[in-house]
């Protein structure tokens, strides 16, 4: 009876230590969102926090080592231990403001280069964090020294220990990934992790104080269980304090092994992650999957080696065949990535749809979120759970006195750790960025093979002569798989297979396996950045392709539209701008809009620098703009350099992509426009660029509120169907006609907007949507992006491959109140009696390929002037854009009988007969518009002679 007692407190005990590894995670997912407020996004930045984290943890377990073996009560220390990271980690956001008002100023005040920056952030975050984190590294030896009695196992106690701490943290991640930051925010969800931690605690004290008294960590060894048999000294490491010299080889030799795997186990992390966003996509939930099957692996990995060490003893032969076959595995695994873009399409063009499962409605959604868990399952469990056994292996190998368990656990772990910290630094900042993802992962493979051969050697049976045969066939081994293994095809990595995936999904299989080979493409740059991986693509058409991660962010044709206007837009309506700040580099062109103007200082901030080298090849349509002396390039995170400059702007332009990539609605919060508030001159402009595609309209909403939340006075205006742009300001929008002529006719300025068919300076107009009204209208009852509630981060991945421009753009156009926003200058009845006016404003729409709204201000003008024949020609066209080409012909005969003369009327209907396959009639019109226009002859003749070559 008193042992079933002792087994019930037992599993209580450790169902807290399961709660204690939720609260964990959820806390570094937390510190990394809040010290990248602070620090930046960039993974330098977040890299550092991370490896002050485990420098944290590292500690923590060292110092454990001093005196965790001496308590007198484990369990109640534990509970201590508990409190403090609670208490502690409840006043974290406090401190991490008050870390705010000293790195910022430091910034400011120095404008220090990245090597002495990185030191200050590491040091700042290493303040920071060094106490929660100590008192976290601190909690695995010292719960391990209540948890793992004498006569047990001490790979099977440490080994559940740590399986179901890791399972904790697997449910962390899946917890403030999906749901608790989600729907509760930062603050709420750091309460509910410091009640986790607080509730451990209690329940633990109450178990020591009350329940269980502390004979345990006296009690005798249970008789009624088989003893375990241990194997002799010579092929073990023992715990006398005076090792003969060949055991302390041993033992050092298996602690350096430890730290190379805990080495590679960061940069398989890292790297894997890295390489799975190219394939399933880098949402915030992708990541989190990422995360999870990570640790979901090394927790099963734990688990299992728990249960075989109840029956077998673990030796260093037992660690060397692990570490071989992780490293092996690794490396083995490498062609099965470059497969997954076609299989995880192939997935996708199978199960994503909706679902009906024992009676309830799976959307598809949900299953794709289960598809991407099915890649990383496959591509990550088989070396993490292999990891994983790693842990409570090296413990009960160097363990086998009960007296010096809690220092052993606390050894090992921190060796671990160690090894954890300089992995993800060095595969962060140098090797991927240096020798590329696959080859990073070879390496951490072949540290693993380096471990397990050292092992080898320095075990001391079987004989040398053995031992060396074992090691070098692993070695050679090693090795050759790593010659045999090709290359990655970086147009199949890069080819956006989960951007792209409904695309892909509905081509045939060999046809489907040529497109993303880029068949049809030719890969002019590739590089795997610090942040992302970049690559410029050329297709057939002539089309340049800027990618991040697959995804094509810039293009030389169809984003032409958008990255001009962009720049242009809020320097039109300016006033004589001087400075200008653009977030986003992309392929420069957006630059290079500003750069026509006459601005004497534009600051660009781009995070990756892959990003700045790519730019070159866009050189025809950027025009340089690198090489302006204005432009100062600047590489960071856009909300960090804003937080620690202290310039101001005239116009401040923001262009990141994607709202649904992880960590890009942080360019989109309350917060941030704040911050960019702060650093816009009185009488300048903020100009936000979001798409409206792949998102619900209540996102739109949410994005448009959002801004206008810290900027009252905000207009919406759009470049395409599928993309907006929000214009803030300190007052309300007046554009002054005269001023927007003038900057309309820079030469530079006015080259460009001919170039969009905007034709004069009133046309620009046809990218007017709402004014100030009509956005407080549409945006009633919205919620508020914000640090605290990043809502969009995650709502707007659930909408991802729904094609929702158009239902966003006509919702927002039924909120429209006023034609045109409010000018001075202008003398608005004589611009409205003039046809021409209306007409320019058709010809832009027409360009957009916007033809219902083009026929609108066509109409108007004739309305103004029956006799207008250029109207009459663009609703013809716009007519044969949507295939009605007969009534566009009634059109062009029309405007033919009020001007027999023009020849333009002619040319184009010569097209449209053409098109019809009227031929005779077609040479007819054509030779009719060469003779009324000299000036045009050569266009016409051109067109001319092509149809009779294919008669």
């Amino acid at each position: 009876m008193e042992q079933n007692n002792k087994n019930w407190i037992r599993e209580v005990v450790l169902i807290c230590f399961f709660i204690s590894g939720i609260s964990g995670l959820i806390y570094e997912v937390i510190w990394t969102r809040l010290l990248g407020f602070v620090f930046g996004n960039t993974t330098f930045a977040n890299s550092t926090v991370l490896t002050a984290y485990m420098a944290g943890l590292a500690l923590g377990s060292y110092l454990s080592t001093k005196y965790v073996d001496k308590l007198k009560n484990a369990l109640k220390s534990y509970a201590y231990l508990e409190i403090g990271i609670g208490i502690y980690c409840f006043l974290i956001p406090f401190i991490i403001k008050i870390l705010g008002h000293i790195y910022i100023p430091i910034q400011r005040a120095f404008e220090l280069s990245f090597y002495p920056l990185s030191l200050i952030r590491f040091i700042l975050c290493f303040i920071v964090l060094l106490v929660p984190t100590t008192l976290m590294g601190a909690t695995l030896p010292v719960f391990s020294r209540f948890y793992v009695g004498q006569g047990e196992s001490f790979g099977h106690g440490v080994g559940r220990v740590y399986s179901v701490n890791t399972f904790g943290a697997f449910v962390g991640t899946i917890l403030s990934g999906f749901f608790m930051i989600a729907y509760l925010g930062i603050s709420n969800s750091i309460s509910i992790a410091v009640a986790g931690n607080i509730f451990a605690a209690i329940a633990c004290l109450l178990v020591a104080y009350k329940l269980y008294k502390p004979v345990i960590e006296q009690r005798k060894p249970d008789r009624a269980k088989k003893k375990i048999k241990q194997k002799p000294v010579k092929d073990i490491i023992t715990n006398n304090d005076k090792l003969p010299r060949r055991q302390q080889v041993t033992l050092t030799v298996l602690m350096v092994a430890l730290g190379l795997s805990g080495f590679s186990a960061m940069v398989y992390e890292v790297a894997w992650a890295r390489t799975l966003v190219m394939i399933i996509g880098s949402s915030t939930y992708a990541f989190s999957i990422m995360l999870a099957t990570f640790l979901i692996g090394i927790a099963i990995g734990s688990f299992i080696f728990s249960i075989i060490n109840k029956r077998k003893t673990a030796n260093l032969l037992w660690f060397a065949i692990v570490e071989l076959l992780i490293g092996l595995s690794a490396i083995l695994l490498l062609p099965l990535f470059q497969s997954m873009p076609n299989y995880f399409v192939d997935l996708f063009a199978h199960f994503v749809r909706d679902y009906m499962f024992l009676g309830l409605r799976i959307s598809s959604y949900t299953v794709l979120e289960l598809i991407r868990f099915a890649v990383c399952f496959l591509m990550m469990i088989l070396p993490t759970i292999l990891l994983g056994s790693l842990f409570p292996m090296v413990t009960q190998i160097v363990t086998k006195d009960y007296n010096e368990l809690g220092r052993k656990v606390g050894t090992v772990y921190s060796v671990n750790t160690l090894g954890n910290i300089l992995g993800s630094f060095m595969a962060g900042f140098i090797l991927i960025p240096t020798i590329g993802i696959q080859h990073s992962i070879i390496i951490a493979g072949l540290f693993n093979i380096l471990a397990g051969c050292i092992v080898i050697i320095a075990n001391q049976i079987p004989k040398f002569a053995y031992r060396a045969v074992m090691s070098s066939a692993g070695a050679i081994v090693g090795i050759m798989i790593v010659i045999a293994i090709p290359s990655w095809d970086e147009m199949v990595m890069s080819s956006g297979s989960a951007a792209y995936a409904p695309m892909y999904a509905k081509l045939k299989k060999e046809e489907r396996k040529l497109n993303l080979k880029g068949a049809n493409e030719k890969l002019l740059f590739y590089k795997e950045g610090t942040d992302s991986t970049i690559a410029v693509k050329e297709r057939e058409s002539g089309t340049i392709v800027l990618t991040v991660d697959g995804k094509v962010d810039a293009s030389n044709t169809g984003d032409m539209y958008t990255q001009l206007l962009l720049g242009h837009l809020p320097l039109l309506l300016s006033r004589e701008p001087k400075s200008a700040l653009v977030i986003g580099l992309g392929s420069g062109v957006t630059l290079s809009a500003v750069a026509q103007h006459e601005v004497e200082r534009i600051d660009c901030v781009e995070i990756e620098p892959a990003v700045v080298s790519a730019a070159k090849f866009f050189e025809k349509v950027n025009r340089n703009v690198l090489d302006d002396p204005r432009v100062n390039m600047i590489v960071n995170d856009g909300r960090n350099f804003l937080n620690f400059t202290n310039r101001k702007y005239d116009v401040i332009i923001s262009e990141p992509s994607n709202i649904w990539l992880a960590g890009i609605a942080n360019l989109f919060s309350k917060d941030f426009y704040q911050i960019c508030r702060q650093h816009l001159n009185p009488n300048g402009y903020i100009c936000q660029w979001s798409h409206i595609y792949y998102m619900s309209p209540q996102d739109v909403k949410t994005v448009i509120n959002t801004f206008r939340s810290v900027f009252p006075h905000t207009t919406v205006w759009f470049s395409t169907i599928g993309d907006i742009l929000m214009i803030g300001s300190f007052n309300e929008l007046v554009i002054d006609y005269l001023q927007l002529a003038k900057n309309y006719n820079i030469q530079g300025v006015n080259r460009d907007m001919q170039g969009l068919s905007i034709r004069e300076p009133l046309a620009i107009l046809s990218s007017y949507l709402l004014d100030e009204g009509a956005v407080a209208k549409f945006t009633s009852g919205a919620k508020i992006n914000s640090d605290n509630r990043p809502i969009l981060e995650f709502s707007v991945p659930k909408s991802i491959y729904q094609d929702t421009s158009l239902p966003n753009w006509k919702l927002m156009s039924q909120f429209k109140i006023n034609e045109f926003p409010e000018m001075t200058n202008f003398d608005e009845k004589r611009v409205t009696s003039r046809a021409s006016f209306w007409y320019h404003l058709g010809v832009a729409y027409d360009f957009k390929d916007m033809p219902i709204e083009a026929r609108k201000y066509y109409d108007k003008a004739i309305n103004v002037d029956s006799a207008f024949v250029p109207a009459y020609e663009g609703i013809a066209i716009s007519l044969h854009k949507e295939g009605k080409t007969d009534s566009a012909i009634e059109y062009l005969q029309k405007a033919i009988a009020i001007d027999p003369q023009a020849s333009e009327a002619y040319y184009n209907l010569a097209q449209m007969y053409q098109s019809k396959g009227m031929k005779e009639e077609a040479i007819s019109n054509y030779q009719t518009a060469i003779k009324l226009s000299p000036t045009h002859k050569e266009r016409y003749t051109r067109k001319l002679n092509e149809l009779l070559s294919n008669r």
